[in-house]
């Protein structure tokens, strides 16, 4: 007896296997992978048309027939592995849309969803809305994959995202500029970017910063609905870089410039109050683009820089303050004229960080310093104070 009972113990220690995971739909040995590997032999039928209704049947089944289409690549028959090979991206990107319609509908957020990299997208886009659930779905449909493999291994983000912004960059880069890339490439490179960020601690790296000059996302941040995603996701992504590159904070500066969108306010208001920066044109560039930006908060920080008297050019002849240069932007603002408060527009070109391109930026400065005393009463006077935002 006392055997029995230690043999018992003994056995309850150890360890015991794991049950088995159920299969998925389409794996092998289901219904739906036997349904698949039927439809799979009508692709080589002699009749067209059935060849063609298989096809069509086998794209509506979406990823539940991916695994008998990539057993099918190994037939003997030619047609049936030519077909196999074109419908499986084609079976892929059914059932991402399937998937990301239904996330899309989820209004209520009361369904679980497993999509890649959601949790990350909710964090970095902000509780979900229309709009970023628009977003995700659309990114989810032309890249799902792409999304899937870097959750698959987050021990790889960074070099993944690299290799495909290269990528990315050789297909668009032409001799005057980015030619417009899809919208969605573009957003998916960033959103995992911001996750993991590609910096100088690479050798060389293809930075996805470069991205931000593609004209596709300045398009896409003007869509009414996922425009705003796009917004907030771009300010998490600029911070998310540290500080020791600039190249980042730059292009981000640049595209609020070019392409004025809400969201960047209080990502640019960090940039023009950095004074420990070592790129004073950053400074002058994210001020510029709050005065394009407009809004409330705009405004107060414009206001609040106008008193900075840090001289941008250290021992520069010329006296240009970073306060003149948030006073033409509060001006401009509130749909004043800086040249009629005696602010004189001094056109300049700046070298982009570790790049041969240059970034063109104005600089504002006053002909005496009693024009600007005189300046800045007119403003107090005028604008200072003043609640709304006209632009």
């Amino acid at each position: 007896m006392r055997t029995l009972r230690l043999a018992v113990a003994i056995l309850a220690f150890v360890p015991r296997p794991a049950p088995a995971a159920d299969p998925k739909p389409g794996d092998e040995g289901t219904p739906e992978y036997q349904k698949a590997s039927e439809l799979i032999r009508d692709l080589g039928h002699a009749r067209f048309a059935v060849r063609e209704a298989a096809g069509r049947r086998l794209l509506e089944m979406g990823g539940a027939a991916v695994p008998a289409l990539r057993a099918g690549t190994g037939s003997k028959d030619a047609e049936v592995r030519a077909r196999c090979m074109a419908l499986i991206p084609q079976a892929r990107v059914v059932e991402w849309t399937r998937r990301g319609d239904a996330y899309r509908a989820d209004t209520d957020g009361k369904h679980k969803h497993d999509l890649p990299l959601l949790a990350d997208w909710e964090r970095l886009t902000g509780p979900p809305d229309a709009g970023s659930r628009a977003l995700f779905a659309d990114v989810l449909r032309v890249e799902g994959d792409f999304l899937e493999a870097v959750a698959a291994d987050r021990r790889r983000t960074c070099a993944r995202c690299a290799a495909r912004c290269q990528a990315v960059l050789e297909r668009v880069q032409g001799p005057k500029g980015q030619f417009p890339a899809e919208p969605t490439e573009l957003v998916a490179l960033l959103f995992v970017d911001a996750m993991d960020p590609v910096w100088l601690g690479l050798p060389s790296p293809p930075m996805p910063a470069e991205l931000l000059r593609n004209p596709a996302l300045a398009d896409a941040l003007g869509a009414p609905v996922t425009g705003p995603a796009i917004g907030r996701l771009l300010a998490k992504w600029v911070v998310a870089h540290p500080e020791i590159d600039p190249r980042p904070r730059v292009e981000f500066a640049d595209l609020a410039r070019r392409k004025p969108f809400r969201e960047a306010a209080p990502a640019l208001i960090e940039l023009a109050k950095d004074a420990d920066t070592r790129y004073p044109v950053l400074r002058i560039m994210a001020v510029e683009a709050l005065g394009a930006v407009g809004g409330p908060e705009a405004a107060a920080a414009l206001a609040d820089l106008v008193a900075d008297e840090d001289n941008l050019f250290g021992r520069a002849r010329a006296i240009r303050l970073l306060g003149d240069q948030a006073l033409a932007a509060s001006l401009i603002l509130h749909g004043k004229k800086p040249r009629d408060f005696g602010l004189r527009a001094v056109d300049s070109l700046m070298s982009r960080p570790l790049g041969a391109e240059y970034i063109p930026v104005t600089i504002y400065e006053f002909a005496t310093a009693e024009a600007r005393d005189e300046a800045l009463r007119r403003w107090r006077d005028e604008v200072a104070g003043k609640d709304g935002d006209k632009k």
